[in-house]
């Protein structure tokens, strides 16, 4: 179990943060005219979930023995459909935990962030491992 802390350590710190802001109250959040436009919310729900992939799958290919050449591989592809199901729940909770609306465009910006991440990952991944 420690190894696993260890080894997904940035994994686990994105996780606990993209649960704690999603399942904050909306009376919690925070807001600031500086951010004050149409979308925001939109533009964080891709960021949140651009950073936890790009870092899950970034640790997962430093811990794997053997990394696979394809980019979707079997194992990538499950771990893609995790993420994006893990986003959709909390979406679908988000009313009964957190006084907050669920809302497709929000899970739509939760999906393709999960994409960005992945795609940002495999293209600076040979430029991190150095």
């Amino acid at each position: 179990m420690s190894t696993f802390i260890s080894q997904y350590k940035f994994s686990l710190l994105m996780t606990f943060i993209v649960l704690t802001l999603s399942l904050m109250s909306s009376s919690e959040v925070p807001s600031t005219k500086l951010w004050d436009f149409k979308g925001i919310d939109k533009l964080v729900h891709l960021g949140m979930y651009s950073a936890l992939s790009f870092v899950l799958f970034f640790e997962r290919s430093k811990t794997q023995a053997i990394t696979s050449k394809q980019p979707f591989s079997r194992p990538n592809v499950w771990l893609i459909i995790l993420l994006i199901a893990a986003g959709g729940m909390i979406e679908l909770i988000q009313p009964a935990l957190a006084n907050r609306s669920r809302e497709l465009m929000d899970f739509l910006a939760n999906t393709l962030g999960v994409f960005l991440g992945f795609y940002l990952q495999t293209w600076f991944k040979p430029l991190l491992k150095r």
